[in-house]
């Protein structure tokens, strides 16, 4: 989400953004939810994972991992695609256990990713994140993100609960992108992200929180709506850190974008960033209030 919350300088610059943006939004959006509605979870779980092994490509150059690191994290996340989508296939039983292990580790990650955006004053984080640390956090980021997908994906209807929580992270970004265009302000974190606002932020939050309430309220009789709400707010708030971490990794490697897969948004970093760092607790979440097994 590299561009959310952000205040552009150029009037036509800005327009001609968002212009590129839409239209690429346009054409993936609709792919996306008819592929999540139709596809089976497996085929589902396997293009997500190419997709993070892009998402890896990309990771190894913000951290210097190294030509051996990155070919390693490209592998890892690809032969995890393969296993969890043969444990898909095949119902085992040990895949309650492999999917809890990686979920637990992209938990982890993503209170790092907290501790890194709400340390980077101190330039600790920035000499942290490279070489072989850089490529373990990058490990368990992806290896937590497909876990998830997978545990959420399990079962019937796997594809609407995916695209449940895909929505809850648009709305996150939109809502983000308009207010801080619409409403500026003061900055979000300048250290890390200059041009993400208080306002986007905010916003965000509130329109993951709505949805979600209204979702729980219509449609869930175990639960009431205000903690489906609460339950939005904080994957919301778990969303805006996975994209400053990745803003601080960009910092640090001089880049405006993480690649130049999607025109007008950037590389699959700058697109799920917030989803891979949020999609660990989206488990968890579900877990609690639908008892879905993980």
């Amino acid at each position: 989400m590299t561009s959310s919350f952000q205040l552009g300088t150029d009037g036509g610059q800005r327009w001609r953004d968002l212009g590129m943006r839409m239209a690429t939004a346009a054409v993936a959006i609709p792919l996306v939810i008819v592929g999540l509605l139709w596809l089976p979870i497996s085929i589902i779980i396997a293009i997500f994972g190419l997709t993070m092994a892009i998402g890896a490509h990309e990771w190894s150059r913000l951290v210097e991992a190294g030509a051996a690191g990155h070919v390693m994290l490209i592998f890892v996340t690809l032969a995890l695609t393969a296993f969890g989508v043969k444990l898909i296939l095949v119902s085992s039983p040990v895949a309650s256990i492999v999917f809890a292990v990686g979920v637990a580790m992209g938990l982890l990650a993503s209170l790092a990713g907290v501790w890194m955006v709400c340390t980077a004053a101190t330039e600790v984080p920035i000499n942290l994140i490279r070489g072989a640390l850089g490529w373990f956090f990058g490990a368990f980021v992806f290896i937590g993100a497909l876990a998830a997908l997978a545990s959420i994906g399990s079962g019937v209807g796997g594809g609407q609960r995916i695209l449940m929580f895909f929505v809850l992270i648009w709305l996150v970004d939109v809502g983000g992108y308009a207010a801080g265009r619409l409403i500026g302000g003061f900055k979000l974190a300048p250290r890390v992200s200059p041009r993400k606002t208080w306002a986007g932020a905010i916003a965000g939050v509130a329109a993951a929180a709505a949805a979600a309430g209204i979702y729980g309220g219509l449609f869930n009789t175990d639960a009431d709506g205000w903690v489906f709400a609460l339950a939005g707010a904080w994957l919301a708030m778990v969303s805006i850190f996975g994209d400053l971490t990745v803003s601080l990794l960009k910092r640090r490697a001089g880049l405006a974008e993480t690649g130049v897969l999607f025109p007008g948004h950037g590389g699959v970093l700058d697109r799920l960033d917030g989803l891979v760092f949020a999609a660990p607790w989206f488990a968890l979440i579900a877990l609690w209030l639908f008892f879905w097994n993980v």
